[in-house]
């Protein structure tokens, strides 16, 4: 391994590359990853970047987001059949209908839907700040898609607004992370703070003391006086705390709690990727602006 990560890194500097990764991506890309962070954070630290090519370790609409923002940049997916199931469930013939049935709705799409579903919204959103940009919205009633539980949280949230959502999930924090996992860990350790990621069920959110993103969860951990948390969230957030904050414990909910789209990409196929430079991801121009905008949009609020 440590030969692969030493060829990356050399190749790096060759190829004027930067290699980006999220946070659910494999622990071993941290060796050689220039950033790790969340969706939000990636697409910033590729606009501010001079590099002219960039890797993402990650699913397809990360690499297709910077893409829009970055048009003069190469971006290459070394893995370009890791996607997103939540958002490839973002049904475009559903939100078109549901935009003729409410003609005076704003349309909030998750940050990782496809361009197609972008281009027909008028903002996007992230885990973080999905009720910082509801709430920036004059309409009264908000499509959101394509999360029906990040949809369902935001309505307890933002009370005054009428949610619309979809039938959208996370298959992951939707089914795969249950309540059961977080009885057993409370029983065992009932002073641990429980903190979910904001697609998990609601059933799960009902039983847990923090809601967020990934990101926030990472914040609240750094700032809690608490020395034991439960984490209804994805495996590399837990692997990743634990190195972080090596003082402190965790307890995964489920320990198969796995993207496993994010965790197609290794140092093999980011090697292979650097030397060829490919295979890069394109946006069709006809979509490109309007989905753009939306990014944009959202970048303004935050």
């Amino acid at each position: 391994m440590q030969k692969t990560i030493d060829e990356i890194i050399k190749l790096k500097k060759e190829k004027n590359a930067v290699i980006l990764a999220h946070y659910y991506s494999r622990a071993e890309i941290d060796e050689v990853a220039d950033f790790i962070s969340d969706s939000m954070s990636l697409i910033q630290a590729a606009q501010q970047v001079s590099a002219p090519n960039i890797i993402i370790a990650g699913i397809y609409f990360m690499a297709e987001n910077i893409k829009l923002l970055c048009p003069d940049k190469k971006v290459i997916l070394p893995k370009t059949e890791a996607r997103c199931p939540m958002a490839e469930m973002a049904n475009l013939p559903e939100l078109r209908e549901l935009k003729r049935n409410n003609p005076d709705a704003k349309v909030v799409c998750h940050i990782e839907s496809p361009t197609k579903i972008k281009a027909e919204s008028d903002i996007c959103c992230t885990d973080t700040n999905v009720i910082q940009v509801v709430k920036s919205l004059y309409a009264k009633k908000i499509i959101i898609i394509p999360d029906k539980n990040i949809a369902e949280y935001v309505q307890r949230k933002v009370p005054e607004k009428q949610i619309i959502q979809v039938d959208g999930y996370c298959e992951l924090h939707s089914n795969i992370i249950a309540t059961d996992g977080i009885e057993f860990y409370k029983k065992l350790h009932p002073e641990a703070m429980t903190l979910a990621n904001i697609k998990c069920s609601p059933d799960v959110i009902n039983m847990s003391d923090f809601v967020g993103s990934t990101s926030e969860i990472m914040q609240t951990v750094q700032t809690s006086p608490k020395s034991k948390f439960i984490l209804a969230t994805e495996k590399g957030v837990y692997e990743r705390l634990k190195k972080i904050f090596p003082h402190k414990e965790f307890f995964l909910v489920n320990r198969y709690a796995i993207c496993n789209d994010m965790k197609m990409t290794g140092l093999d196929e980011i090697l292979s990727s650097l030397i060829t430079l490919s295979p890069e991801v394109e946006v069709s121009q006809t979509l490109a602006q309007k989905a753009s905008e939306s990014i944009n949009n959202m970048l303004k609020v935050n």
